[in-house]
């Protein structure tokens, strides 16, 4: 079920990649709702730290006026959306902790049960063919 899911989202997805920010692994295992290579934690990483490992990012929402609460970063390998939490501050803040992390152009990146964006890309092509 969960494949199927993904499988979706992946084909419904626009993949959008620049160069930007320090280099991340173009390869590695994520964990889902622990980390992801990078290596970014869930709720353990700040938003300085994702700042000093992807760069400034390339565009923020904010989910109330101001907090930036979900920002996307492009690097040489791909594009992440990382959300954070700020415990209801008004703005922004270095300390904002990572709550999820959604990930596209990883083709190499794939989760601890070894389903990658390549496998949902491909059973995407398969399913339209």
């Amino acid at each position: 079920m969960i494949f199927e899911r993904t499988k979706i989202i992946v084909c419904l997805a626009s993949i959008v990649t620049f160069a930007h920010g320090q280099e991340v692994p173009a390869t590695g295992t994520v964990y889902e709702g622990v980390s992801v290579p990078g290596p970014i934690e869930i709720m353990k990483t700040t938003r300085f730290q994702v700042e000093q490992i992807y760069g400034s990012d390339f565009f923020c929402q904010s989910c109330s006026a101001g907090d930036r609460c979900v920002c996307h970063y492009n690097t040489d390998n791909g594009q992440v959306d990382i959300r954070f939490s700020n415990a209801w501050e008004t703005e922004a803040t270095p300390e904002d902790a990572v709550t999820s992390v959604t990930w596209w152009s990883y083709l190499g990146w794939e989760t601890s049960q070894g389903i990658s964006l390549s496998d949902l890309q491909e059973a995407c092509s398969n399913k339209s063919a």
